[in-house]
């Protein structure tokens, strides 16, 4: 009885991620998902402000919105997004920065 309590909360995210992500490939269901439950409710929390606020929010912007989201916590392995630091989203910033001097020195 006691693990159906604790899955209520983990079922409504995965209702609101399965409605952020509708009409996108399974794996972006996937990303939002593996963010933790934290940044899950925040993306799709924002997808949906969007959506509100301009009435239209196409496939690739959702993509985008959440392919940008997920490396940024994959990267900060899953700290939630309220405790980003400047640092921390500098850090995050700056390994694409050398990923591309690496490229470019090849």
């Amino acid at each position: 009885m006691q693990r159906a309590v604790h899955t209520k909360p983990l079922e409504r995210n995965g209702r609101k991620v399965e409605a952020a992500t509708e009409g996108l490939r399974r794996e972006f269901f996937n990303n939002v998902i593996s963010m933790g439950s934290s940044n899950a409710l925040t993306v799709t929390n924002y997808i949906f402000a969007i959506k509100h606020e301009t009435a239209s929010l196409s496939d690739s912007h959702r993509c985008n919105l959440i392919k940008a989201l997920y490396h940024l916590s994959k990267f900060l392995d899953n700290k939630p997004f309220r405790s980003v630091t400047k640092e921390d989203f500098s850090m995050f910033l700056d390994s694409y920065r050398k990923d591309q001097k690496e490229r470019s020195d090849a």
